[in-house]
């Protein structure tokens, strides 16, 4: 019975850190997310500064405004303002992360991408072997209720030297011994063990109606989370679709500019379209990862 209620308790505690699982997920993905930002803000930042070289060029040479030169240099300025935010929240992020794994964390650490979680529908939830367990904790009180109620034999055997012994009236030191057995039988136990055993069964049939219970939300939760699996899949190939498109506008923009055909501002909108676009397909990604890995540990795989 011990043993019982100890696998129990245990059972109970990694419940209680599998809860965590999905805190650790936010934090990791999250981080993961503002590192391919950074990284798209950082190809943004270049984008920007090759056509500010340029501008330069011309301004140098009185074929454009300063004014011009200036919008892009702001526009720059604005990327550098994110890219800052960016770190921010990523040190913010891994500060979190090291808490949990009890490690320091700084802005030199490199998180590796997971590879594409192998969905399973396959359901070894911990808390599945915390009702088996309760169960077996039933049994095994059954049993103890059964064996409370038999009759107890105890053989006994007693010896010594003693003066006087066994004969009170010999006054010679003797050696004595008492051998026998008795026989004890506990009637009171079978007037409350029916129904104690009732009480068991009961808990027993209430713990499988939980079990039932807990395994169809489950069943659910992840019928969810496998529709959100499906939609981020089809939004990812229809942003790479879009990002080829804007990334043809942009580049048709930026010989347009360059031949004085469209303004700086017309410029910068097509540019932040594509990165708007780029962004999405980066967030969609990072939320397809997580969804994934969602989907494995709602189902405890």
């Amino acid at each position: 019975m011990q043993t019982a209620n100890s696998d129990i308790q245990q059972q109970n505690v990694e419940i209680q850190l599998y809860a965590l699982k999905d805190r650790i997920n936010q934090i990791f993905f999250g981080t993961l997310l503002i590192d391919e930002q950074l990284k798209q803000n950082a190809l943004l930042q270049k984008d920007l500064q090759n056509s500010i070289d340029r501008m330069q060029t011309s301004v140098n040479n009185g074929v454009v405004l300063s004014s011009n030169l200036n919008e892009l240099e702001a526009e720059l300025l604005q990327q550098k303002q994110n890219e800052v935010s960016l770190k921010a929240g990523r040190k913010a992020y891994l500060d979190m992360l090291g808490i949990f794994i009890n490690l320091p964390l700084d802005e030199n650490t490199v998180l590796e991408k997971p590879h594409t979680a192998i969905l399973s529908d396959n359901i070894a939830r911990p808390e599945l072997f915390l009702y088996d367990f309760q169960k077996k904790s039933d049994d095994i009180q059954g049993k103890m209720l059964k064996v409370g109620v038999r009759p107890k034999f105890i053989f006994f055997f007693q010896g010594g030297y003693a003066l006087p012994g066994l004969n009170a009236f010999d006054v010679n030191p003797a050696p004595y011994y008492i051998t026998g057995f008795r026989l004890s039988w506990s009637l009171g136990g079978y007037y409350t063990m029916k129904n104690q055993l009732a009480i068991l069964n009961i808990d027993k049939q209430a713990l499988d109606i939980q079990r039932e219970s807990f395994l169809f939300n489950t069943r659910l939760m992840l019928k969810q989370q496998n529709a959100e699996v499906v939609k981020l899949e089809q939004l990812i190939v229809m942003d790479n679709e879009i990002i080829t498109k804007r990334t043809a506008v942009k580049n048709a923009a930026k010989v347009q500019l360059d031949n004085g055909v469209i303004t700086v501002h017309d410029y910068i909108s097509y540019l932040n379209a594509e990165d708007v676009a780029k962004q999405n397909l980066l967030l969609h990604q990072m939320q397809l990862l997580l969804a994934q890995y969602n989907y494995q540990n709602t189902s405890g795989n």
